[in-house]
């Protein structure tokens, strides 16, 4: 069972043309995106044994990070050229130096929220990149999702609400930073979905990624530096890379 992106929740198959305005393909991306984000987001305020969690994060952090890599450093055969490779290089010094500095001689609760704030900016950049994408790859007419893959990236988004949530309530708990949470993390991927049915270009995406990957080793040396190893953080970290790896295998079915 498969849907092509132009009619998610239809088994009607058709040609991706210019003129048409793809109404579903933006309310099925949109419904999979940040309806997992908001239930990870929300779960988040519920947890308790912060180790557990703190390691579930980095053990996702370092799955998203090799996954990020592989598609910006030109490691995989995804090579562009030697202008988008230098953009995606100055792109990941920004994810991992922009806040790097501000860490340093301040409170530990200042810190957390800076540490918070790049970690929802990142989210942002990244679905953002993800928008992109699924739009680039409508208008191509290249591809077609099957459930599994709509599960996939639903337990993704899911994983990224729980992390941002669990940051966020070690800063605060009130409703109006939630939901700043919520749209600052959902908003990006609905600006990239849109701007890209209009100007389809896969080289902007991987610029944003790369911003992404960024963010990731800034949070997971910041993350790393600051939580006591023990067990509890271990199995976290186990049990973070085999949720997204899962996530991965289901995405490939």
């Amino acid at each position: 069972m498969y849907y092509h992106f132009s009619n998610l929740f239809y088994h009607i198959e058709t040609k991706s043309g210019t003129g048409i305005f793809p109404l579903d393909l933006i309310t099925g991306s949109v419904l999979a995106s940040t309806i997992p984000l908001i239930i990870g987001i929300l779960v988040s305020s519920k947890i308790k044994g912060k180790n557990l969690f703190i390691g579930f994060i980095i053990g996702a952090l370092f799955f998203l990070f090799f996954d990020l890599l592989k598609q910006t450093s030109g490691i995989s055969e995804a090579r562009i050229n030697n202008i988008i490779e230098v953009a995606n290089y100055l792109g990941f010094m920004i994810g991992i130096s922009v806040f790097f500095p501000l860490i340093f001689s301040k409170e530990v609760k200042t810190n957390l929220y800076i540490v918070y704030v790049w970690a929802l900016l990142g989210v942002g950049f990244h679905s953002f990149g993800e928008g992109s994408i699924i739009a680039y790859d409508f208008l191509t007419g290249e591809t077609v999702i099957t459930l599994t893959q709509v599960i996939s990236y639903s337990l993704h988004k899911f994983a990224e609400g729980l992390a941002i949530g669990i940051l966020l309530y070690e800063t605060s708990k009130e409703i109006r930073d939630v939901v700043i949470s919520f749209l600052l993390s959902s908003t990006p991927f609905i600006v990239g979905l849109i701007s890209s049915l209009y100007y389809p270009t896969s080289e902007l995406s991987t610029i944003f990624f790369s911003i992404a990957a960024g963010s990731t080793v800034f949070l997971l040396s910041y993350l790393l530096t600051r939580n006591k190893i023990n067990d509890k953080l271990l199995l976290g970290i186990m049990i973070g890379l085999s949720f997204i790896f899962f996530a991965g295998v289901l995405h490939s079915i």
